[in-house]
């Protein structure tokens, strides 16, 4: 256990940057229709599994000790390959190609290191990942332009071939957006908009502030959230080389969100403030590029044991328009909630956008509030966690059959949702698990946010290969895993009908990549990228251009436009 100063420390600098009504004080209607208990679990794990030993979703301490917890946790899954590295929020597919962030905190709380062949540093950075080859995959480049060092919950793929991520971090930061071309080789990114008027040291400023973002369906526009800072920003690029700002509003404490296939109705995760939880917005005027846009409220929606809305996907199931929606954090002290409560992740009903409900529940036993006095010699980070919500992603959208849901120290969780009122537990992957200090699985490296990720775990969004039942997954401690899931636990994986025009980002099923260039090469897989290429704008210089514009220079690009609703 982490000194208590310290962990009040930390505590009291995220509380600065969560809005104050984000600890359940929400005055939007709550349904309290739905049952609030666990998911049925796993009805039985096949020989060979390595199945919890105890609670659902739990890692005790006696499996720390026992040495049980470095084994890792599975059912119905297997490990197929691995790149041994740190991990963040996001994990994206284009093609034979994965992206992952490597740091879950972002400046200024990662380790800056400059050169990443440094030992016993940690750099920032986003990882590109050969995985053509799943047993073993390659990593061929590592992003260090400014906003890729630390995009946190920002980064996004669209299949028009465009990566783009937005400076952020737990807070806010400057909206530094880039957009990177990977559509003529994904392993290697292009970046398309480094300089401002010829200007190297001058970032592209264009989403204000940081934090959260993600794709228009039709991939034209991006949208920035900050619930730090409290602002929506939506940007234009019909030009990816040349992104346009087209509105900010400062009136919206925006965490994750998604469109409507048309792009017309933006489904917003709002942190806090009358509106916490979900709010549905027309974004008909933005999508038309309308000289005056606005988000025009249409629905709003909480539920009973809100903590902090984190993320938002459009599914039809059944010919039933839905989303999935996960909240992060909460219960057993941590942040929030008020109410103590954990939010974990839900199914909402959206078929009339100004009256959507909860229809039902994907919980663990572990996230229940009548065991939480139980936990407290679990394994903590300094912030967060540990057994929470925080991202859940699903193969496609037009009946996805399974959900994933990141779950930070219960590892992945996967429900069954073919049948949306009653959700069930069909198989779970929790790699490899340390205790809350530098020792154990990250000893040597020298470390100073090891404790963070011993208790976050996993928890970034995850990306599928239904052909082949794979799920891409991102470990805060252990990097990038490519895992198998049994035909018994994902049975509509080999019939998955093809894509359609739904709303894309890290969910959304991408063309194939074209083949890697005859006669060029990448680099092994190693743990920290060493010998590979940075690509992009230096970090240094980037740091020092941020420095040089501040946060001002990031407000002065904005137009206010609060919403209307």
């Amino acid at each position: 256990m982490l000194p208590v100063r310290t962990r009040l420390v930390a505590l009291s600098a995220v509380l600065l940057l969560v809005p104050a009504a984000a600890l359940g004080l929400s005055s939007a209607a709550a349904d309290p229709q739905v049952d609030a208990g666990p998911t049925p679990a796993v009805a039985q794990c096949r020989p060979g599994d390595k199945p919890e030993t105890g609670m659902q979703g739990r890692i005790p301490p006696e499996d720390i000790a026992s040495g049980r917890a470095a084994e890792g946790y599975t059912c119905h899954t297997t490990e197929v390959g691995h790149v041994e590295s740190l991990g963040g929020w996001r994990v994206e597919r284009y093609g034979d190609c994965a992206y992952y962030n490597g740091d879950p905190g972002g400046l200024p709380l990662g380790v800056v290191n400059v050169n990443p062949l440094t030992p016993g540093v940690v750099p920032l950075g986003t990882h590109v990942v050969d995985v053509s080859d799943p047993a073993n995959p390659r990593q061929t480049a590592f992003l260090r332009s400014p906003a890729m060092l630390s995009p946190h919950e920002s980064m996004s793929v669209h299949p028009r071939g465009l990566l783009v991520a937005v400076l952020g971090n737990l807070g806010t930061a400057p909206g530094v957006l880039e957009v990177y071309d990977i559509s003529e080789d994904c392993r290697q990114p292009r970046l398309l908009n480094s300089l401002v008027d010829g200007v190297p040291l001058a970032p592209n400023v264009t989403a204000r502030l940081g934090h959260e973002g993600q794709f228009s369906a039709d991939g034209m526009t991006f949208y920035a959230g900050s619930a730090g800072g409290g602002t929506l920003t939506a940007v234009d690029l019909t030009d990816p080389a040349n992104p346009e700002f087209l509105l900010t509003d400062d009136s919206i404490q925006s965490h994750g969100l998604s469109t409507s296939a048309d792009g017309n109705l933006l489904y917003d995760a709002i942190t806090g403030g009358p509106d916490a939880g979900l709010v549905i917005y027309d974004a008909s005027s933005v999508q038309a590029r309308e000289p005056d846009p606005a988000f025009e409220v249409v629905g709003r929606l909480t539920w009973p044991e809100l903590s902090i809305p984190q993320s938002t996907i459009p599914v039809t199931i059944g010919g039933r328009s839905l989303l999935v929606e996960a909240d992060e954090f909460g219960g057993n002290g941590q942040l929030p909630a008020a109410n103590g409560e954990i939010g974990a992740a839900r199914l909402i009903d959206v078929s009339d956008p100004a009256d959507p409900f909860v229809v039902s529940s994907m919980r663990l036993e572990v996230h229940q509030p009548d065991v939480q006095a139980t936990l407290d010699d679990d394994t903590k980070p300094l912030i967060g966690g540990p057994y929470t919500g925080h991202y859940c992603s699903v193969p496609q959208a037009v009946e996805p059959g399974i959900v994933a849901c990141s779950m930070l120290r219960s590892g992945l969780r996967i429900f069954d949702v073919r049948d949306p009122e009653r959700p069930r537990e069909v198989a779970y992957f929790s790699p490899p698990a340390s205790q809350n200090t530098a020792d154990g699985l990250l000893k040597g490296r020298g470390d100073p946010l090891a404790p963070v990720r011993a208790g976050l775990h996993v928890g970034g969004t995850v990306a599928f290969v239904p052909e082949r039942r794979e799920i891409w997954v991102s470990g805060q401690e252990t990097g990038f895993h490519v895992i198998r899931v049994s035909a018994e636990a994902w049975p509509t994986a080999a019939g998955a009908p093809p894509a359609v025009a739904v709303p894309a980002g890290p969910v959304a099923p991408a063309p194939q990549a074209p083949a890697q260039p005859s006669g060029s090469s990448g680099s092994p897989t190693t743990g920290r990228a060493g010998g590979l290429a940075a690509t992009g704008t230096s970090p240094l210089v980037g740091l020092l251009a941020l420095a040089a514009l501040g946060t001002g220079g990031a407000v002065a690009l904005a137009r206010r436009s609060p919403a209307r609703g």
